[in-house]
């Protein structure tokens, strides 16, 4: 199956403010997870939302990085599951263990939705991770160091700030609409692939820099 790129490379840039400075590509999000058994359980009802008091949820968030299974769910959100093949070591540097989308099965309430993460190389743009839902596109792509942008059919929705601990911050547009949907799907991957990148210049610098003796 291809996933049409709907976004092209425009993209909107807003102000930053938080640096989080990493060297090489492949962990240029987070750092490496645990290789025991990883299970959190984050942002209950109980706890801190992330979302203000127009938009459903909180969400549920329940990652366990070896067996390769995510969970959102959440008052009023349809439930999200993410699910990684057993086939092969998962991949320490990424919390749900693969960028290969060949293993990885999403559902959105019991659906089967394709996903495609991008393979993470030096732009900020390779960590993009693409997924459609009926005939909503969505896309996750960097844009600071710790944070990614959260697009629905090429409209911002907000930014999405995960290191990999199963916890996800959220700064949500103020000016566009955000339904149940849009939150629990970037929740799922904000907290599947965490967020943020260096820029291509400054990863390949550091890579060219390892390179000399």
């Amino acid at each position: 199956m291809t996933f049409e790129d709907p976004f092209g490379d425009e993209h909107h840039p807003l102000e930053q403010t938080q640096v989080i400075q990493e060297e090489f590509p492949d962990t240029a999000m987070h750092p490496a997870l645990e290789p025991g058994p990883l299970v959190r359980t984050l942002r209950a009802a109980a706890e801190s939302p992330i979302m203000n008091e127009r938009l459903p949820g909180p969400s549920r968030i329940q990652l366990d990085h070896r067996a390769g299974v995510l969970h959102v769910s959440g008052p009023g959100l349809p439930r999200v599951r993410l699910v990684r093949t057993s086939t092969g070591a998962p991949d320490e540097h990424i919390p749900i263990g693969t960028r290969d989308r060949a293993r990885l099965t999403l559902t959105v309430d019991g659906e089967p939705t394709p996903i495609t993460p991008a393979k993470g190389r030096l732009s900020r743009r390779s960590y993009r991770v693409d997924a459609k839902v009926g005939n909503t596109r969505y896309r996750l792509v960097p844009c600071a160091y710790g944070e990614s942008r959260l697009l629905k059919d090429g409209k911002p929705l907000g930014e999405l700030g995960s290191t990999g601990d199963g916890e996800v911050r959220a700064d949500w547009d103020g000016n566009a609409t955000v339904l149940a949907q849009d939150v629990a799907v970037g929740t799922t991957l904000a907290a599947a692939f965490a967020t943020g990148a260096a820029p291509w210049w400054e990863t390949a610098g550091n890579v060219i820099g390892e390179l000399i003796p």
